[in-house]
């Protein structure tokens, strides 16, 4: 492992860990061939990304996303050879942040200074609908919330009729089924904050939150529910963390309905997970100090 960022656990035995390494971005680990293999070169043509944000899982198919080149990459896998191979390409004229596959379309969490939470996409890369908004209750000066004041974490469900977004710096989770908002949480804390705005230059506004929270962060959803990693770092007096400090320390499992129905508070506090919830295995991405992944069994 070089410098990993995220980590994601594929149903065929697979890990896949973004971490840029040697020109290549994309790590597979097939656990169980106990083999590992680098894909996805850095760089502009089709079947290369500029800078691997995120990686969603769909019917076999691993989707990359690129923000600063609008850009989804699909590889297909196939099960005889166990190998990914480049399937096709998407640019999208407008920046997002995440991408992923919705049934027959395409959905974004919107560019960071978008007053929209999410757009959805036909496969004529022409916006069709837009999903979701920002909490109130908590948070002053609500109607200057954007994605990039209020950044989020996703997953979706394998079916793909339910996902949940995460805040990362708001203590909220919000749960989505057929593109409508089912369940909104506020906790465990129910941190208040208050957007600021201010004018960088002429006609330019950057929001900020204070105090600032570090809550959120990581998810990954089953058939069952969805898995969030919690940080609960309370930054007061202008503090900005250290990257130690910035760490998920528990874990909780919710059903789709939103109700707790495991947690776990780790004894090494990691930057990334992914859950193999048949076999109840835990994968970590810790630091100490080289980057590692930590295998747990789970109860």
């Amino acid at each position: 492992l070089y410098n990993p960022t995220a980590l994601v656990f594929h149903d065929d035995s697979l890990l896949l860990v973004a971490d840029e390494y040697d020109s290549k971005q994309l790590l597979i680990i097939d656990l169980k061939m106990n083999k590992c293999s680098r894909y996805i070169r850095k760089g502009r043509a089709e079947n290369e990304l500029l800078s691997l944000w995120d990686i969603h899982l769909s019917n076999n198919h691993i989707y990359l996303s690129s923000p600063p080149e609008n850009k989804l990459l699909v590889l297909q896998f196939n099960k005889n050879s166990r190998e990914f191979k480049a399937n096709s390409s998407v640019k999208f004229p407008h920046q997002f942040m995440r991408c992923a596959p919705l049934n027959e379309q395409y959905i974004t969490l919107a560019s960071a200074s978008s007053a929209k939470r999410f757009f959805v996409w036909d496969n004529h890369m022409s916006i069709v609908d837009t999903i979701g908004s920002f909490p109130s209750i908590g948070i002053e000066n609500h109607e200057n919330a954007d994605n990039g004041v209020l950044q989020s974490d996703w997953a979706f469900s394998p079916d793909g009729t339910h996902f949940v977004s995460t805040y990362k710096r708001i203590d909220y989770i919000d749960i989505y089924k057929n593109k409508h908002l089912k369940r909104r949480i506020r906790g465990p804390r129910n941190h208040t904050v208050s957007i600021r705005t201010k004018e960088v230059k002429e006609g330019y506004f950057r929001s900020s939150l204070n105090p600032t929270y570090f809550s959120y962060k990581g998810v990954a959803a089953t058939e069952t529910g969805f898995w969030t990693g919690y940080i609960g770092l309370d930054c007061r007096n202008g503090m900005m963390p250290v990257p130690e400090m910035n760490k998920i320390s528990k874990l909780f499992r919710f059903d789709w309905d939103g109700n707790v129905i495991e947690s776990f508070v780790l004894s090494n506090p990691i930057d990334a997970f992914a859950i193999d919830e048949k076999s109840r295995k835990l994968y970590c991405l810790y630091q100490n100090p080289e980057p590692e992944i930590l295998i747990y069994n789970l109860p």
